[in-house]
């Protein structure tokens, strides 16, 4: 849940962080379930990481510097930028 659509994106990302933090799991994919103005729902496919996988890069924050979501009035496509701490 958040107050716009950046809070709602830092949300999610930091749920996905935290997912890998605390349970090994590494999302391959995404489906939007529902989007509403104060809450974003998702679900996650992916695996678990065994104990010997050994990540190139590890994401340990996500940030608002920088985020930005916003539509394209002709395309009606979302974009998002968001910086992450490695």
């Amino acid at each position: 849940e958040g107050f716009d659509r950046e809070e709602l994106l830092f949300g999610m990302l930091s749920e996905i962080v935290f997912l890998l933090d605390a349970r090994g799991f590494v999302p391959k994919r995404a489906s939007l379930l529902s989007l509403e103005r104060d809450e974003l729902t998702i679900a996650l496919y992916g695996e678990t990481l065994r104990d010997e996988t050994q990540l190139s890069a590890h994401v340990k924050a996500v940030t608002y510097h920088d985020a930005e979501v916003c539509r394209d009035p002709a395309s009606g496509r979302w974009t998002a930028t968001v910086v992450v701490d490695v």
